[in-house]
């Protein structure tokens, strides 16, 4: 796989993170009660984004070599489907458990794509910035059911 190759997949990744971001800063405009909430996430998820640049550069300028990798499986079809899933609900006005459900589905799809895969031969940059990715995907997912189940328990009883 050629370096531009490498570079566009990082890119779509580090473009995945910002489209997260934004997704939760919607939430947090939306969901004002959660908005703490949303906007932790929207930096953890720009924290990504960074990352994912930096790494970018380090292969442009040949400081990291991926050449061993040949594949980055799914990560092209993962970057579409979040772009085509944040671009349906652009505009709309969810409760809050809904916004909790979408933003569970789309961590799940992270967490369940091969994007994050680590290879034996990666370089301990890479990772560490794919495994750091992914833990926080499974983390933000735990913390955004969490959230949910408490509000569905706060809406049972009250």
């Amino acid at each position: 796989m050629s370096i531009q190759l490498h570079v566009r997949v990082l890119t779509l990744l580090e473009q995945n993170e910002l489209a997260m971001a934004e997704l939760y800063r919607q939430c947090a405009t939306h969901v004002v009660e959660h908005a703490g909430f949303w906007n932790d996430l929207v930096t953890e998820e720009q924290t990504h984004a960074l990352m994912f640049q930096v790494m970018r550069s380090l292969v442009e300028e040949g400081d990291i070599d991926l050449s061993h990798r040949e594949s980055w499986e799914n990560v092209a079809a993962m970057a579409e489907a979040v772009k085509r899933e944040i671009d349906a609900i652009k505009g709309q006005t969810l409760s809050a458990l809904e916004a909790l459900r979408f933003a569970d589905a789309m961590e799940q799809n992270f967490t369940e794509s091969r994007a994050f895969l680590v290879y034996p031969n990666d370089p301990p940059e890479l990772v560490r910035l794919l495994s750091s990715v992914a833990n926080d995907s499974r983390r933000h997912a735990d913390r955004i059911r969490e959230l949910a189940l408490r509000i569905e328990e706060e809406s049972a009883i009250g």
